[in-house]
């Protein structure tokens, strides 16, 4: 039943008769019961289909007039100020969809089979303006009521296509973009990130971030964290270059990192040794493993370095430790940073559902890596890498004894002072 005038006829007197069956036969309790029931679900139904007939009745219009095709091409984003981009001015076409116009080409390429349409009753929106839409919408955090305004695409229309679209960038990146490392890789990766930071046998910061949502109905605190805020969990390894090597994404909120970690694919994929982690090898006269380096939230194991605990009376080698250690988890800030500063959805409550939330997710990481390696091949990368500059930096920035001994506390002498920048320029 679909609403239809013949099918609301016929409900009709199915009710008329089973009411009277229930009001003049006599039958035993159960039975009147059951019947009694029936006719209740009956009437529900009955009152939904003549509010839906109402509903399609009064409406006099197939689409609104600002947002009709003619509009779509005359006034829309897609076929004028992104074209009036392309062709004036490539620094803003980058910063409007965050990738260059032969990257974008490129893009579509692989994602159009999937988000094509073909002609029905009416000429279908391209697939050139889904992709770019949706674009749009993940790089600058408008609304998607903004985004139809903009494109001259229906609410409704822009409500599906960014969830599809999303969907298809994370079937068709997701083996190309985030898939996991072989072996070797991983040395490479640790190479990398021992020319970065100085940290022997170092495979990636490992971190946390919560992903804002509004409050999912009759959700209770489920996704409320520690923030004051609602969120899912997106836990990630970062390695060399900002890039994402594993991920979990969806977890709620409430949890901890921790907790987030210990039920993920990425704990599972360590204790079951499926992520090609390279074995323990002889580094600076140690036969030393390959670790993942996580702040204080994180379990110590084999596999995972925490730093030592600030409510300890730490001691001058534990205080060095540490502070390698924070140089090397920058790695993983740094790439959320980036994440968020590229894609503005996440600078702000996102207003979906859960599902949808995640699809979202799934869609910029992929399109975070697919962009960072591009840039890598072209030898034109937006965010420039940590260099040998930043790493004195970090040093010099020791030599300032008042902010070390504020950092440090009173017991340190002058000498250890020293000591520490001196190991630090080694």
């Amino acid at each position: 039943m679909d609403g239809d005038p013949t099918d609301i006829g016929a409900l009709t007197m199915t009710i008329s008769v089973l009411y009277r069956q229930y009001t003049q036969i006599a039958m035993l309790q159960y039975e009147k019961e059951d019947l009694r029931r029936r006719l209740l679900y009956l009437l529900g139904l009955y009152d939904t289909m003549v509010k839906v007939t109402e509903c399609t009745r009064n409406r006099t219009m197939w689409t609104r007039p600002v947002f009709s095709e003619e509009e779509r091409l005359r006034q829309g984003d897609s076929s004028n100020l992104i074209e009036l981009l392309r062709r004036t001015d490539s620094e803003l076409y980058y910063n409007y969809l965050r990738m260059s116009y032969p990257l974008f080409q490129e893009l579509l390429n692989l994602v159009s089979p999937l988000i094509k349409k073909q002609r029905a009753v009416r000429e279908p929106i391209p697939a050139e303006t889904r992709l770019q839409l949706t674009l749009r919408y993940l790089a600058s955090g408008s609304s998607q009521i903004d985004i139809a305004y903009a494109f001259r695409v229906s609410p409704s229309a822009v409500c599906n296509i960014v969830e599809e679209v999303c969907e298809a960038l994370w079937t068709v990146l997701k083996e190309r973009e985030l898939k996991v490392p072989t072996r070797d890789e991983w040395y490479t990766i640790a190479q990398e990130l021992e020319q970065m930071t100085d940290y022997p046998h170092f495979l990636g910061g490992l971190d946390g971030k919560q992903v804002v949502i509004e409050a999912p109905p009759h959700s209770g605190s489920a996704h409320y964290n520690y923030k004051g805020s609602h969120s899912i969990n997106l836990t990630a390894v970062a390695s060399s270059h900002y890039r994402f090597t594993l991920v979990e994404i969806g977890a709620e909120g409430r949890r901890c990192d921790g907790g987030v970690f210990e039920q993920s694919s990425i704990r599972y994929g360590l204790d079951n040794d499926t992520l090609n982690i390279p074995p323990p090898s002889m580094r600076r006269g140690y036969v030393l493993p390959f670790v993942f380096l996580a702040d204080e939230a994180y379990p110590l194991r084999r596999d995972i370095m925490r730093p030592w605990s600030r409510r300890l009376q730490l001691t001058l080698m534990q205080i060095i430790f540490n502070l390698r250690q924070g140089i090397g988890r920058r790695v993983v800030e740094c790439t959320f940073g980036i994440f968020a500063a590229r894609w503005r959805i996440f600078r702000k409550p996102i207003i979906a559902y859960v599902e949808k939330v995640e699809k979202f997710v799934k869609a910029c990481v992929v399109l975070h890596n697919f962009i960072i390696n591009k840039e890598i091949e072209n030898g034109s990368r937006r965010y420039r890498r940590f260099t040998q500059q930043d790493r004195d930096l970090h040093c010099d920035g020791l030599r300032n004894m008042d902010r070390v001994e504020a950092n440090l506390g009173q017991d340190v002498t002058p000498f250890e002072y020293r000591e520490i920048c001196q190991i630090f320029h080694e």
